[in-house]
């Protein structure tokens, strides 16, 4: 595991062991970054103590945490939204990638398929699209058109909203781009398939190698 995600080594003299299996999964799958904290005030700390004696040290697990202001109070928004609903239990599944795309093209928020129980207790789906205030009619209109439905719900809806952007990232491997929202990095799922094919790893080992580029610098923490 330290060597397959690339983990810092620091050897001592103590002929013992100081890193278990259990240990070094836990450390790969938590941390972001490896070398001298960041931190610029504590506001936490947790402390473990061991059982056995060690010659040279103290055998304890000390940890300092800092949160992070944008992880407390995100700055946040707020908007006016229309949902669209229709319930549909006999349309061709095949028929729905299209519908996404004619939905996104005409300026839809957001589409999504629930899964729902209609009558004579026959399996169908609930069709939610999210639209913004006048887009609502014509959004209507297409699932009426491209749809097996005989009529759409339409609710005026109130939603906050966390301020996003987005970003080119560079990293050792090229760049990637990232989507930021209330101080957090998240890459393109296209772009991080995309460097994990190139670079043979699996998706999970892409995302940890890219995650130290996402976090903030020094610099930015201590602002």
């Amino acid at each position: 595991m330290l060597r397959r995600f690339q983990v810092p080594l620091h050897f001592v003299a103590i002929n013992q062991e100081l890193v278990t299996p259990t240990g070094a999964a836990i450390l790969v799958c938590l941390a972001q970054r490896y070398g001298p904290p960041t931190l610029t005030k504590i506001d936490r700390i947790g402390t473990g103590l061991g059982h056995r004696n060690l010659p040279e040290q103290a055998n304890i697990l000390r940890i300092l945490a800092q949160d992070h202001p944008d992880t407390l109070s995100p700055t946040w928004h707020q908007d006016r939204i229309w949902v669209l609903t229709a319930q549909l239990d006999d349309m061709n599944p095949e028929w729905f990638s299209p519908l996404w795309e004619l939905l996104f093209a005409a300026g839809a928020l957001d589409v999504g398929l629930l899964p729902i129980t209609m009558k004579k207790g026959r399996p169908g789906v609930q069709l939610e699209v999210i639209a913004p205030v006048g887009l609502e009619i014509s959004l209507a209109q297409l699932i009426l058109t491209h749809t097996t439905t005989l009529g759409v719900r339409l609710g005026e809806s109130q939603r906050l909203v966390l301020p996003r952007s987005q970003r080119t990232l560079s990293t050792p491997w090229g760049e990637v781009r990232v989507k930021e929202a209330g101080g957090i990095l998240k890459v393109e799922h296209e772009d991080l398939a995309q460097l994990a094919k190139k670079e043979g790893w699996s998706l999970p080992q892409a995302q940890h190698r890219i995650r130290p580029f996402c976090l903030p610098s020094p610099n930015e923490e201590s602002h």
